[in-house]
């Protein structure tokens, strides 16, 4: 939806640049999430430029960044649980 609304606004008015990029946030943490960046600038400022993220040499996986075992109460592993739109 976002998406479609970028498009029709850039192509009605026809002022803006649109750059856009996906950053990974598995290649700099340890994550497998995705976002879309996208900006809209002025002609007269010419396109924005947007860098994906460089992959890191640090921590792949959640056991590199903690140093033991850890302990949670119920409240806080039920932070941890992924829904549906995570999913």
């Amino acid at each position: 939806m976002v998406r479609s609304l970028v498009d029709f606004v850039c192509s009605a008015v026809r002022i803006y640049h649109l750059t856009e990029t996906v950053l990974k946030l598995e290649d700099v943490w340890v994550s497998r999430r995705s976002r879309w960046w996208a900006v809209l600038s002025a002609q007269f400022l010419g396109p924005a430029q947007l860098r994906s993220f460089i992959a890191s040499e640090h921590p792949a996986i959640p056991r590199d960044v903690f140093p033991s075992p850890l302990s949670f109460v119920q409240s806080q592993l039920d932070q941890l649980v992924l829904h549906s739109a995570e999913l």
